[in-house]
């Protein structure tokens, strides 16, 4: 599957269906929704497969438009004071296909102003919360050059999520590295405007920065007693 970039329409529809939010417009827009949203997106995970499988043949780029690595647009407002039924972004997860829904992966995000990366795992349960700070606990001085990598950083700069506010039960407070065994969440995150993602080399880029975080995904994965 061949596939470049993201058509210029795709940026201009999600700043129009922000300022229009509803359903009567998004009716009128259906068939644009589907051949600047849609379309490209199955197009990119078909052609991200490759790729990911040269990285680990667990890793999966399922190009559905329901159940698949694309995402939603529309919201679940039952439990919302924001009515509004559309997400304004498009986005896009490919995970290790052993995990389930929170399995480590890939994230991506298109808004009308940034492209969003993402790679680890968010909100992990308990148990593979416990496992992956035992993992890290292990060797902390692997974890340590994985998560400082610098093509890692170039591409993912910012380690994101949630953290205790004291260290985890049964973990020395002084461990060299606390900080990060306090985490709740494993995950780097990238933004970049909006608009690398309509240019011709964009998937030849995005397919550069997910390879830089390989090694940091593998880690993450066989903490978790997951196969690559």
């Amino acid at each position: 599957m061949t596939f470049r970039a993201f058509p210029k329409d795709l940026l201009r529809f999600l700043k129009e269906l922000e300022k229009n939010n509803d359903k009567a417009w998004f009716d009128e827009n259906r068939k644009r929704y589907e051949e600047v949203y849609v379309e490209p997106a199955l197009d990119l995970a078909a052609a991200l497969s490759g790729p990911l499988q040269k990285m680990s043949p667990h890793l999966q780029a399922i190009p559905k438009k329901v159940g698949g690595s694309l995402m939603r647009i529309h919201r679940d407002v039952r439990f919302s004071k924001d009515k509004t039924p559309y997400n304004v972004w498009l986005s896009m997860r490919f995970l290790h296909d052993e995990g389930g829904k929170g399995a480590p992966g890939f994230y991506l995000r298109i808004d009308p102003k940034h492209l969003h990366l993402g790679v680890g795992i968010w909100h992990p349960d308990k148990p593979e919360l416990d496992k992956i700070r035992e993992h890290l606990q292990a060797d902390p001085k692997a974890w340590v050059r994985l998560r400082d990598g610098k093509a890692l950083r170039k591409a993912f700069p910012d380690m994101e999520g949630e953290s205790l506010k004291r260290p985890p039960k049964g973990i020395d407070p002084d461990h060299p590295i606390i900080e990060d065994l306090k985490r709740k969440d494993f995950c780097f995150f990238g933004r970049r405007p909006s608009s690398v993602v309509t240019k011709d080399d964009f998937f030849k880029t995005l397919s550069a920065d997910y390879r830089s975080a390989a090694k940091f995904l593998e880690h993450l994965c066989r903490g978790l007693d997951l196969s690559w």
